[in-house]
């Protein structure tokens, strides 16, 4: 479970009042959102917003109106939100990468983007290399690599040198079972010291590995809970292969969204 914080602690994510879109159409309305340490998961139909909170959260987007705080520091301002994005690790759903850069040499290189010291570098990259499951790899180059391999590299050079942030947007896509019972394990394992957000299409991801989740609709939290109070809602005749699926179908149906 997500561990207490002490009264007046700063958070690792506050959000206050954030609008957020695109021109000619707003995806975020007002939203106001605090998250501390944990596993933290987030729902949602297509076109929910999720996306675009992610991107914000990450520092990528810059809130057209409100306030995002990361680790105590305000992102509207360029130094604070340079210092934040060292302790931020994001994956997008499409990540970009280098071809002929080998697996290594790619979260070695994001180690550096992240301003980790030259003399950690090497020793973060092989490590986080490892507890991804790509260490037979390490050497191959990435046009040579798997979808779900090239997926393991994307989640790798977002949790390298164990970021105080971790924002992961669709993470589970491309891997086999195995792998996202290992994903699940390396995620409790960093929630234990990091505020983790992710996003999935996979209720029984949330259902193993989150502390909390939310669910977004139309750009809003139009539920956050346990997973057990998001499984509470169903309905004995509601569609769904589990409680929390059920759970979650229950709420899309209240919403309006199907």
């Amino acid at each position: 479970m997500t561990p207490p914080h002490t009264m007046n602690a700063t958070l690792p994510i506050e959000v206050s009042g954030l609008v957020q879109g695109y021109p000619g159409r707003t995806v975020v309305n007002g939203l106001d959102l605090s998250i501390g340490e944990g596993i933290f998961g987030l729902l949602g139909p297509n076109g929910a917003g999720k996306t675009t909170l992610l991107k914000t959260l990450a520092t990528t987007s810059p809130p057209r109106v409100g306030t995002v705080r990361l680790l105590g520091h305000d992102v509207a301002d360029r130094h604070a939100r340079r210092a934040a994005r060292r302790e931020v690790g994001f994956l997008p759903q499409d990540f970009g990468y280098f071809p002929s850069f080998t697996a290594l040499d790619f979260v070695r290189y994001c180690a550096w983007l992240r301003e980790v010291p030259r003399a950690r570098i090497d020793e973060a990259a092989r490590e986080t290399i490892r507890r991804v499951g790509l260490d037979g790899v390490r050497r191959k180059k990435l046009q040579h690599l798997s979808g779900g391999m090239l997926r393991r590299c994307g989640i790798a050079q977002a949790v390298v040198a164990d970021p105080k942030v971790i924002i992961l947007d669709e993470p589970t896509v491309g891997l086999d079972p195995e792998q996202r019972l290992e994903f699940r394990e390396l995620l409790r394992e960093l929630g234990e010291s990091s505020a983790i957000v992710f996003s999935t299409h996979l209720v029984e991801d949330i259902a193993a590995a989150a502390d909390t989740v939310a669910v977004f609709s139309a750009g809003a939290v139009v539920f956050r809970g346990t997973p057990d109070a998001l499984a509470s809602l169903a309905g004995a005749d509601e569609r769904g292969d589990s409680p929390i699926e059920r759970g979650y179908m229950k709420l899309l149906a209240q919403e309006g969204v199907r």
